[in-house]
């Protein structure tokens, strides 16, 4: 069924590991490390859930409106950043992740179904630009953490 298909790949897809596995993986430290042209790890993640967040109330709210582009989407850069505020980006990212599953679970939403205040935009649109979008940037993510746990010392 195609909403059993979407719900696999909101949350990494069949053939990598989930967006649990990979967040699990970072810690504080290496999430602020950056290379040269590069956002760090942490404003990928802010990225991904500010953007994702977005797309969400996008499709689900009528009244919602978006933040400022591109300044709205992204953190503001090298900020250092504690276990605590790790953790709790991890958590929205998924909190947000967790509402739209449950409208497709729920059935709240017919997929093919136009958007009623987007006209244009359906709601398998937006949830396969989540989907995208997220793909994009846990790659870069995994990337980074790569390229960090190979200078780190043994």
């Amino acid at each position: 069924m195609l909403s059993d298909i979407l719900l696999d790949f909101l949350n990494g897809g069949p053939g990598h590991l989930s967006y649990k596995q990979i967040l699990d993986q970072i810690d504080p430290e290496t999430c602020t490390k950056s290379i040269p042209g590069s956002h760090t790890i942490w404003e990928e993640l802010v990225h991904m859930t500010i953007a994702q967040e977005d797309i969400i109330r996008f499709t689900l709210e009528p009244d919602w409106q978006s933040p400022p582009w591109p300044e709205g989407y992204w953190p503001e850069p090298g900020k250092a950043v504690t276990l605590i505020e790790w953790k709790s980006m991890v958590e929205r990212f998924f909190s947000d992740l967790s509402r739209i599953s449950a409208s497709i679970r729920n059935g709240d939403i017919d997929l093919h179904e136009e958007i009623p205040h987007a006209s244009g935009y359906t709601y398998i649109r937006e949830i396969l630009l989540i989907i995208d979008h997220n793909a994009y940037h846990i790659g870069k993510i995994m990337l980074l953490k790569k390229v960090f746990d190979e200078k780190s010392p043994a």
